[in-house]
């Protein structure tokens, strides 16, 4: 969807992530950011979050950022592992392969989803699941 007037991409990071789309660079709807040091500030003017990583690791930390900013996170399913309160089309979108994340982006194109509503539901998860006073009363009830 590269031509699309629709969409504008940010692409964060670097290493082998812009040797893969370096062929995308030409777009003048996609921007390779590179290595981005206060992830907070980038993101605070943005919609869609994009963490396509399908390795394993626990909770990633941009998602509950994105989260917090009500961002729709687009995911792979593997960091469902880490974050098992996201549920998909309702805070958040999920794909398994590449052929889903194209129908995600294909139905984001096309005006399909709600995404008000599941940005609406993201920062309502944050608030509920990891805000700083929502810890710590889970927390506490886990104690007593």
């Amino acid at each position: 969807y590269p031509n699309t007037k629709k969409l504008h991409f940010n692409i964060v990071g670097s290493g082998t992530l812009n040797q893969k789309f370096k062929y995308l660079s030409n777009q003048n709807n996609i921007k390779f950011v590179g290595r981005v040091e206060n992830l907070k500030n980038f993101i605070s003017d943005k919609k869609i979050i994009l963490v396509p990583n399908d390795i394993i690791l626990g909770i990633r930390v941009r998602i509950i950022t994105s989260l917090m900013y009500g961002l729709v996170v687009i995911t792979h399913r593997s960091n469902c592992k880490g974050i098992p309160e996201l549920a998909d089309n309702v805070n958040c979108l999920i794909f398994d392969n590449n052929k889903e994340l194209s129908e995600i982006i294909h139905k984001i194109i096309n005006r399909n989803l709600n995404l008000l509503e599941i940005s609406r539901n993201a920062r309502e998860l944050y608030k509920e699941k990891f805000e700083n006073i929502a810890v710590i009363k889970n927390n506490l009830n886990q104690i007593i």
